[in-house]
């Protein structure tokens, strides 16, 4: 690790004009001065703290090991300190310097500018231009490549040849305005062969195309595609081609036509079977194991009442504190991330006191770091520029997960049906793709049926439309009981489904300190809701009617869907009555365990069988096979009296 490392995890911090040491907040106690001083030495970061903090405490506050700030490369021996080993100029029209791009080693790229006869590292203030802009005026044609170090090889060909500074990250639409002024007709992309690169092609392509000028985007023969680090031009030259080959493929690329937003056909998108599932695949991360994979839309929804903020602010806690969520082992993050909770539903002052109380618990006297809120100051997801800030302002913090709590505070779109939902959904997904996070969305499910239970998938339930093929991991919520609520995570899209938990809250006086959880199998969080109520009930008076169902309070309109679902499941069967056409139902399993009865408490609770199913259950243990029914409980037989 080297300094410039080291900045992107210490918050607030910034460059000194000398190039060479850093300020930031010390993350190892309340500092609100900025008393953090570190840069890099001969064997590694030197890092000092004006309050006298340890260093060990700076480095485990930060998740890291002392032995982190040591030089080091990929076999762990000792590597001198960074040092700049090119330096490319970046010049107006007029040919005056306005700034260079330092390429470092260990592989680094910095930027400074003339001042007072030194460098200062910072472009504060500093038009950004495109490179070699003083040698494009009047070319018929310039090719556009990614990185200083191709355009210099094209040039060297005796070709005019750009780039932009910052990365393919970092392209703006006054670059296209600048090659337009120049005069330039024709613009000829050189995309690196990987993720970045093809959309560092879109946005050079897009904007050059919506400007007047001609584009080609040439993907070169024999470089091989991959999704990091893909090959440049320059290995392509360097592989034993020459101009004449490059002109070869330009000329044989199509122009691209002159619509916005359609240059990704000039590109080669084909590729053999083969070639394709050869590639290697990076293991997927993840930001809470089971639970939470990085770079995803997860849709954290349900009934109103049902602690959704609560497990929402729960997970950003354990993703910024590295901490386990709901104090399950199973839930703990391999590193802590930073985190922007972004909550609409509630004031506040009700939301403080909740808060601070969670924070305490779980971090005593110092907050983390790592956690930014924002808590109704009016975030509009349906206005661009509110969107744009806050992709910058992710990428400022160094953020890997969003919350939004609650999507119907943050968007007027939430409840119009699918197609309006499918335009919010589409920003969630912009988000993800441009700040590189995983988001969460907090969401209501539709009111329950008046007549009982909804049957379909929970993932399926959130309010909208849409919402369930726009989230790659929904996680319903319910409440089981007044002090219980079931977390139940099912159709994740790309990998296992977590196992469902619960979670109940423990108080100090009137307020929550934390959120304690419980491992339960999916047979157990099953028998929540509607349907699982009935189940309950059908184990604790087996060989029923429809009728004696209707009597025990549950709704007539929903019992046969209930019983069609939960014998699909293989939970319960049936066997003919004593009346031709009618039928008994009886649980397939055995006898429910106290939880699974404790967890049909609600509005329909279980009661008696009426007077009349004892005598339909012995006419049937009379007609039917011994093989179908489960022996009939001692408590049903007691006060029978035959006719």
């Amino acid at each position: 690790m080297i300094a410039a490392d080291l900045a992107k995890l210490v918050k607030g911090a910034k460059l000194r004009a000398d190039g060479a040491w850093w300020d930031g907040h010390c993350p190892a106690h309340h500092d609100r001065r900025a008393s953090l001083a570190f840069a890099d030495g001969d064997r590694g970061v030197i890092v000092k703290c004006h309050a006298s903090c340890s260093l060990a405490a700076i480095a485990g506050a930060l998740g890291l090991d002392v032995s982190q700030l040591f030089f080091a490369n990929g076999n762990g021996h000792r590597m001198k300190a960074p040092r700049i080993v090119s330096t490319y100029d970046y010049h107006d029209e007029r040919g005056d310097l306005l700034y260079q791009v330092c390429r470092l080693e260990p592989k680094d790229f910095r930027m400074r500018k003339p001042e007072g006869g030194d460098w200062t590292w910072s472009l504060n203030g500093t038009r950004r231009v495109v490179y070699r802009l003083n040698e494009l005026a009047e070319a018929e044609r310039v090719y556009h490549v990614e990185g200083e170090k191709d355009a210099d090889r094209l040039v060297s060909l005796g070709l005019r040849a750009t780039t932009t500074p910052g990365g393919a990250s970092n392209f703006r639409d006054e670059y296209a305005d600048q090659l337009k002024a120049t005069g330039i007709a024709e613009v000829i992309v050189l995309p690196d062969r990987d993720e970045a690169g093809d959309r560092y092609a879109v946005d050079v392509a897009r904007t050059c195309l919506a400007r007047g000028l001609r584009v080609k985007v040439v993907a070169l023969p024999g470089l091989t595609w991959k999704a990091k680090s893909g090959p440049d031009v320059s290995d392509w030259l360097d592989a034993g081609h020459g101009r004449t080959e490059l002109e070869g493929a330009v000329e044989s690329t199509p122009w691209l036509d002159a619509e916005p937003g359609r240059p990704a056909g000039g590109l080669d998108y084909l590729e053999p079977i083969g070639q394709f599932i050869a590639e290697d695949d990076p293991p997927q991360p993840y930001i809470i194991p089971e639970l939470l994979p990085a770079g995803v839309v997860a849709l954290l929804h349900g009934s109103p009442r049902a602690r959704k903020t609560l497990g929402a602010f729960e997970l950003a806690l354990c993703a910024a504190t590295g901490t386990p969520a709901f104090g399950l082992k199973r839930f703990t993050p391999e590193r802590r991330v930073g985190v922007l909770w972004i909550q609409e539903e509630d004031p506040r002052n009700q939301t403080r006191p909740r808060v601070r109380r969670l924070v305490q618990e779980r971090c005593g006297s110092m907050p983390p770091d790592t956690l930014q809120v924002s808590v109704r100051r009016g975030v509009n997801l349906d206005d661009p520029l509110w969107v744009a800030r806050i992709i910058e302002d992710a990428k400022r913090h160094h953020a890997k997960l969003i919350v939004f709590d609650a999507a119907r505070r943050l968007s007027a779109l939430t409840d119009e049906g699918p197609a309006k939902v499918r335009q919010l959904t589409a920003v969630f997904r912009s988000i993800v793709t441009e700040a590189g996070v995983a988001v969460i969305v907090v969401h209501h499910d539709v009111k329950d049926p008046q007549t009982g239970q909804d049957l379909r998938r929970r993932g399926q339930r959130a309010s909208g439309g849409d919402w369930f093929a726009a989230s790659e991991c929904p996680i319903h919520v319910e409440r089981v009981g007044d002090g219980e609520t079931l977390v139940y995570p099912q159709d994740y899209k790309f990998s296992q489904d977590p196992a469902p938990f619960t979670f109940s809250c423990e108080y100090d006086g009137l307020l929550i300190k934390a959120l304690v959880g419980r491992d339960t199998t999916t047979a157990h969080a099953e028998t929540a809701g509607v349907r699982g109520k009935l189940l309950a009930w059908i184990q604790a008076n087996p060989n029923c009617s429809k009728t004696a169902m209707k009597a025990a309070g549950f709704g007539w309109d929903t019992i046969s869907a209930s019983l069609d679902s939960l014998q699909r499941d293989g939970l319960v069967d049936e066997a003919p009555g004593r009346k031709k056409g009618s039928k008994l139902y009886f649980a397939v399993n055995a006898q429910p365990s106290p939880k699974a009865e404790d967890s049909s408490a609600g509005t329909q609770t279980a009661q008696p069988a009426p007077a009349c199913a004892p005598r339909f259950r012995w006419a049937q243990r009379r007609s039917a096979p011994a093989s179908r029914l489960p022996a009939r409980p001692r408590a049903a037989r007691s006060g029978f009296r035959p006719r």
